[in-house]
């Protein structure tokens, strides 16, 4: 019963993969669609509007999981998508900023609000929303450019969704952290990743411990630190989003109203600071538990091996080029040498005791 949250990894596998070079090819700029997109009129425009410099723009840094990331932009409605999503991240990284350059036309062309298609080729990424709303980035660089109508900039929801948040994380990705379509609880400060499929119920699971005392990280994607000897995993703790029917499960819901979300789905979002959870921007990981919901039946934990860990992870390595998959692939591998378990449920109180269950090692 878990909304429909990040789209980098909940879309992931409608992405195209437009292609990957072998291990050791030099890099090259995109091919194709790519190609016509970054040396498009309207790609140069961001850097060169009319043979001229790019003016009015508003610059401001913003730490998304406390990784910097700096926007430029001619657009208050953009500026603005990008406060209300980042603005209360602390920093927790001293590294460079990646840079996010969006421009919005002054036309009043109506888009629509259907998803965007998105596709990669090796370290590029492109976001193809018709001619007048396009974004391009360079994974290994570190940048990234838009062009978007004014009638798409003024939905900070749908520019949040489909162009701020996939740009911005899968442009720290290769710098700071391996993606997890994951949500995450901590209890004592140690936190427990609850894996699984987009009906396994993560995200109610990790609220319903939340409800009972755990320290609630992430509800839909969770992301683990790059060269962490400790396991340390950083998530998203400021909202929470449901499915509709999870009001069956939480009555507090029927105050938040269903909306229709740019994933094309109604869902309930909540802040979870009105909902008296206790967050945390990063823990320490202690245990993978890969989430089975079933209809009926007490919950039954089971070990997983390592290189079944590793196969059900790997879902979220889709982009990037050879050495981007081979550092996300390694410090999923890393992560993946913590105890990991199945958990079969039906009741999410027993799930949540079984979760307080598993033992804990107090290294």
């Amino acid at each position: 019963m878990q909304g429909g949250g990040f789209p980098v990894l909940r879309n992931a596998s409608r992405y195209r993969r437009l292609s990957v070079p072998p291990a050791g090819a030099a890099e090259s700029k995109p091919t194709g669609s790519v190609t016509s997109l970054v040396n498009s009129p309207s790609r140069r425009s961001l850097s060169t509007p009319e043979g001229g410099i790019l003016t009015s723009t508003v610059r401001s840094v913003f730490y998304p999981m406390g990784f910097c990331v700096e926007v430029e932009t001619n657009s208050p409605d953009v500026m603005a998508a990008a406060r209300t999503g980042w603005e209360r991240y602390p920093r927790l990284s001293q590294g460079a900023p990646v840079r996010l350059r969006i421009t919005v036309s002054a036309g009043s062309a109506e888009a629509s609000r259907s998803p965007p298609n998105v596709a990669f080729d090796a370290a590029w990424m492109y976001v193809d929303h018709g001619p007048d709303n396009r974004a391009v980035a360079c994974l290994t660089e570190g940048w990234g450019e838009a062009n978007l109508s004014a009638d798409l900039a003024s939905d900070a929801d749908y520019v949040r969704y489909h162009f701020l948040e996939p740009l911005a994380y899968l442009l720290l990705a290769p710098r700071h952290f391996a993606f997890a379509h994951a949500s995450c609880v901590a209890l004592n400060g140690r936190a427990i990743v609850l894996c699984g499929e987009g009906n396994a119920g993560k995200t109610c699971l990790a609220f319903a411990c939340a409800r009972r005392g755990w320290t609630y990280l992430s509800g839909d994607a969770t992301h683990f630190l790059h060269d962490s000897p400790d396991f340390t995993l950083v998530g998203r703790p400021f909202s929470i989003r449901f499915r509709e029917s999870a009001r069956d499960l939480f009555p507090e819901l029927e105050a938040y109203p269903a909306a229709l979300r740019p994933n094309q789905r109604l869902s309930i979002e909540a802040d979870t600071g009105k909902l008296n959870l206790a967050t945390a921007i990063t823990a320490r990981a202690r245990h993978l538990v890969f989430l089975e919901r079933r209809p009926a039946g007490a919950a039954v934990v089971e070990p997983i091996p390592v290189e079944e860990t590793l196969r059900r992870l790997d879902a979220a390595v889709f982009f990037g080029n050879e050495a981007i998959r081979r550092n996300q692939r390694a410090t999923l591998r890393h992560f993946a040498s913590l105890p990991s378990v199945l958990l079969r449920y039906s009741d999410l109180a027993e799930a949540e005791a079984a979760l307080r269950a598993l033992p804990v090692d107090e290294a």
